[in-house]
């Protein structure tokens, strides 16, 4: 309840960011249950295609983007993935007309294991993502196949 007192009191375009983020996150998590990575990407590219109408007229700067990306994260299941988090987070970017990438890293842990973790690039910064991205090596930016 306290956290719908919380929306409440926020500014209309916060609370509209914040649906938006919704929106995306769960498109993204859906799809990464049900699609191919590829095709995922593809319906993502086409989605930040049809560039947002607010975009020009109300500009949100990378950051707040993935401020609303991990607010809702924090309540919605299944959200917290880095990738998830990512992908939404970019293609809300890409949508707002600010380019951005991906980055996916790997690295062992102490075991030997191989982990790996996901991030966004934008305007030369790491908008999210960035918490011991040192550790990780970049692999080549994962780009949208069109057909």
């Amino acid at each position: 309840m306290k956290q719908l007192a919380k929306f409440s009191n926020l500014t209309s375009s916060d609370r509209r960011l914040l649906v938006s983020a919704l929106f995306r996150l769960v498109v993204v998590r859906v799809g990464m249950w049900v699609l191919p990575l590829r095709v995922l990407l593809r319906h993502l590219h086409k989605m930040a295609v049809e560039r947002d109408r607010l975009s020009d007229s109300n500009p949100l700067p990378p950051e707040r983007i993935a401020w609303a990306i991990r607010v809702v994260s924090r309540y919605l299941p299944g959200t917290m993935n880095c990738l998830v988090q990512a992908l939404a987070t970019q293609s809300m970017l890409a949508r707002r007309g600010h380019p951005a990438r991906v980055r996916i890293g790997v690295a062992k842990d102490e075991g030997g294991q191989l982990k790996a973790h996901a991030w966004v690039e934008c305007e030369g910064k790491i908008v999210i993502g960035g918490t011991g991205v040192l550790q990780y090596t970049a692999l080549p930016h994962l780009e949208v196949q069109r057909r």
